[in-house]
């Protein structure tokens, strides 16, 4: 993306951006919207994987179980990944992550590890040409999920 589209694009998440939505300027490169969703499973049809991509906090993916539960993300084009933000299911509920990681097409794996139900984790990438992020729950508590997962693109020179 050019420098003269993104100042645009900038301006208008700025605009359109609200307290309850994830959309702040120091993420105007998150490309998880552009990618297909796909999950293990769903505790039911309000528990979507869309829900993981919709910057929407109070939206949540939630898996029946605790155990080996991923969501998928697939891109039409490979990307360049700076970082991946992970932020953990945020209800009331006691659902917290015990093991997991990330996946990457290239055949990459950075192991995540915990995140306590309302936590985040930070997974530095910086990887060119990737397909797909698949995040694997191994273990964790009640009906484990995501309420977001951004992918941060990175500059490519």
């Amino acid at each position: 993306m050019g420098k003269k589209i993104l100042i645009p694009i900038i301006l208008l998440i700025s605009l359109l951006c609200t307290p309850s939505i994830i959309c702040s300027q120091s993420f105007p490169d998150n490309l998880a919207g552009y990618a297909d969703v796909t999950v293990s499973d769903e505790y039911n049809y309000d528990y979507s994987g869309y829900n993981a991509i919709d910057r929407q906090r109070q939206s949540d993916w939630a898996a029946r179980g605790a155990r080996n539960k991923w969501i998928l993300l697939n891109w039409p084009y490979p990307i360049n990944i700076s970082f991946i933000k992970l932020i953990n299911r945020q209800t009331g509920v006691f659902d917290p992550i015990n093991s997991s990681e990330l996946i990457l097409s290239d055949g990459s794996i950075f192991y995540v590890g915990t995140i306590k139900t309302h936590g985040r984790k930070l997974i530095n990438i910086n990887r060119e040409g990737i397909f797909w992020v698949k995040y694997l729950i191994h273990s964790g508590v009640n009906n484990v999920g995501l309420s977001e997962i951004l992918v941060i693109g990175a500059d490519t020179k």
